[in-house]
């Protein structure tokens, strides 16, 4: 086996029902991991869940709210019930609200940050308590090339990334002794259902497009490469650190 073969690894992909967390399970699979796919929206689920199988790998599906502190238990007992272990973990959960930051509310800034920033502690902590116990893991948070940079209209979406890079880095650094290791992606626009409204805007696409090195969007199996490279043995000394996938745009 190469060092960025998953087989004999269990992984462990919340948001995997659409986007970029479906890449990284798909991806996953057929790098040879047994897969437990989360999501919240069960028809999504159904949906990744078949072509898992039809790929003839092992996985179990389970219904996840990420903001649900019980939810977040029940998979992750789910996983050690039917793997014994969770050797990789990918939180690919997000949400957002374009607006301007006087036209949003206390509320709907929070909703993003409980989301995007909360669920990944609550996901950490959890997860990472079973991989503390087993003296190894890989977590990979989905932040964003906006957890280092901004952009108008994006006060909650951008200081949530912002806040997962730097929990990213607190849990690597509480972690790294028992050699558990974290890690942030960060996409940069990337043709995603989340997204979806940016790239059908034709002048924000032409923004974009005009602001991106490479003069394009990611598509989401482009993601499928740095995530394998995280949950491998490759990046065995890789922790704390922010993985850019952005078409040159942090370069810029």
């Amino acid at each position: 086996m190469g060092m960025f073969d998953l087989h004999g690894k269990c992984a462990v992909v919340v948001g995997a029902g659409s986007g970029i967390g479906k890449a990284i399970a798909l991806g996953y699979a057929d790098a040879g991991a047994d897969i437990l796919v989360a999501d919240y929206n069960q028809k999504s689920l159904n949906a990744i869940s078949k072509e898992i199988h039809d790929k003839g790998k092992k996985y179990v599906a389970v219904k996840t709210d990420v903001t649900d502190e019980n939810d977040v238990e029940n998979m992750a007992a789910t996983a050690m019930d039917c793997f014994g272990r969770i050797d990789v973990f990918v939180h690919s959960v997000g949400t957002t609200c374009r607006k301007p930051l006087l036209e949003m509310s206390t509320a709907e800034f929070e909703q993003v940050i409980r989301v995007n920033q909360v669920s990944v502690f609550t996901c950490g902590r959890v997860v990472g308590s079973i991989m503390v116990s087993q003296g190894s893991g890989s977590i990979i948070n989905l932040a964003s090339i906006m957890g280092h940079v901004a952009l108008p209209g994006r006060a909650g979406y951008d200081s949530s990334k912002g806040g997962v890079v730097q929990l990213t880095k607190a849990m690597a650094l509480d972690f790294a002794p028992h050699n558990v290791r974290v890690s942030a992606l960060c996409p940069g626009f990337t043709k995603t259902p989340l997204t979806q409204g940016l790239w059908e805007n034709d002048d924000m696409l032409e923004f974009i497009k005009s602001r991106t090195p490479m003069g394009r969007l990611a598509d989401p199996q482009e993601m499928v490469g740095a995530a394998i490279f995280l949950a491998s043995d490759a990046s065995q000394y890789v922790t704390g650190s922010s993985l850019f996938v952005d078409g040159g745009w942090m370069a810029w």
